[in-house]
């Protein structure tokens, strides 16, 4: 493109701008400038134009990414409900707890005593509240 004649500018929509809280034409317009310096410092200026729409560019940025995040937060505090214990019963854990109790309490009786019972059915019970409070 020649030097002397003034460059189109296009306008490309990405999105919905209802969707968007950052101010396209704002944004636009600091590309454009930006551009418009690189035209006329040349190719050797690329890097520091370059670096300056960055600096431009962040704190936009930052607060689209802010914004979103504040939204999404807000919709998972909306939709959060307060932790119930499981309501599901799932029979074929309590059956095998129950079946094999019988032998383990015996094994277990009869290599540790009383003691190692104990700890048997502590851990038994400790299984069965886990899976109550639906953590199993």
């Amino acid at each position: 493109m020649p030097s002397g004649e003034p460059r189109a500018r296009r306008s490309y929509q990405t999105r919905d701008s209802s969707t968007s809280s950052l101010d396209e034409r704002a944004l636009q317009e600091e590309i454009a400038v930006h551009l418009d310096a690189l035209h006329e410092l040349g190719p050797e200026y690329r890097d520091a134009v370059a670096q300056s729409l960055v600096e431009a560019l962040r704190p936009l940025i930052r607060q689209e990414v802010e914004q979103y995040a504040a939204k999404i937060v807000e919709e998972h505090l909306r939709r959060r409900t307060r932790w119930q214990p499981s309501t599901s019963r799932n029979p074929a854990l309590i059956m095998t707890l129950l079946v094999m109790a019988v032998p383990l309490t015996a094994i277990a009786a009869g290599v540790a005593g009383i003691s190692g019972m104990l700890v048997l059915w502590t851990f038994l019970i400790l299984i069965l509240v886990l899976h109550r409070l639906g953590l199993l």
